[in-house]
């Protein structure tokens, strides 16, 4: 009789137990969930609406939208929602926590490219104020080494973020050939001039801020970039599995293209 007794207090008091949808911003509203960042001692704690979170770091609205890199933060945790929705340490939470994470947020699609642009420019704010340390270098932050496992989810949206912003740099040709790209071959028919970096050739990864290839088209009689992409070498008959995205977003070829 008294575990009986004890089931049905435990069930009731399950029933009052969390949070209310009726008081919860991201079940009613467009709002994301209130969220606080404990960042390195020297950069104090910043709390206020979470945006969005990505692989690098978490959006956050205080007044100012603001994107917090990983490597800074001690300790993250959205408001009310317990363990499984903090992270702490300066690493990069996993996949599911991230997932997680961004369902109870502003954009759980993420924030970047032209959504990120329209968002600034309602908010009046010029640009994206970003929070990294010191010690953080660019490039070696949005290569494939920090933007999740090759296989996880996400990775490949990850990686295609990153060099979008990136490269947008790229625009204008004589940048390219500055930073060591070369043209190689024709302007193919519907795939426009191919830039090739050999030094990312061989470098063995993928780094978001150097892709292997750029691609311009003419547009009106002026050369625009259309694309990027990246391309793995292997040896003999080989796969190269360990990259996001694959077999889905790739393909092979075998020898020389003139060969095929």
């Amino acid at each position: 009789m008294k575990i009986m007794f004890g089931f049905l207090l435990l069930s009731m008091a399950g029933c009052h137990w969390g949070q209310r949808a009726d008081r919860f911003a991201p079940a009613t509203t467009p709002a994301g969930a209130q969220a606080r960042v404990r960042l390195n001692s020297a950069l104090g704690e910043r709390r206020g609406e979470l945006y969005a979170v990505d692989s690098a770091g978490v959006f956050l609205h205080d007044g100012r939208l603001r994107h917090i890199d990983w490597s800074v933060i001690q300790r993250f945790e959205v408001l009310r929602m317990g363990d499984a929705y903090t992270s702490s340490g300066g690493a990069v939470p996993g996949t599911d926590t991230r997932a997680r994470v961004a369902r109870v947020s502003r954009f759980p699609q993420g924030l970047e490219g032209e959504l990120l642009s329209n968002v600034l420019t309602l908010l009046r704010q010029p640009a994206l104020e970003r929070t990294t340390g010191e010690s953080v270098s660019p490039a070696p932050r949005d290569s494939l080494d920090s933007v999740g496992a090759p296989g996880a989810p996400g990775a490949l949206d990850s990686l295609a973020a990153a060099t979008s912003r990136l490269t947008a740099r790229y625009a204008e040709r004589r940048t390219a050939m500055t930073d060591g790209y070369r043209r190689i071959g024709t302007d193919f028919p519907a795939m426009g001039e191919h830039w090739l970096h050999p030094g990312a050739l061989i470098a063995g990864r993928l780094d978001a801020a150097r892709p292997t290839l750029l691609s311009y088209v003419d547009i009106e009689g002026r050369p625009a970039l259309a694309g990027v992409g990246f391309v793995v070498t292997t040896q003999g008959d080989s796969t190269a599995r360990d990259v996001p995205g694959w077999p889905e977003h790739w393909h092979e070829h075998s020898g020389l293209l003139g060969d095929e």
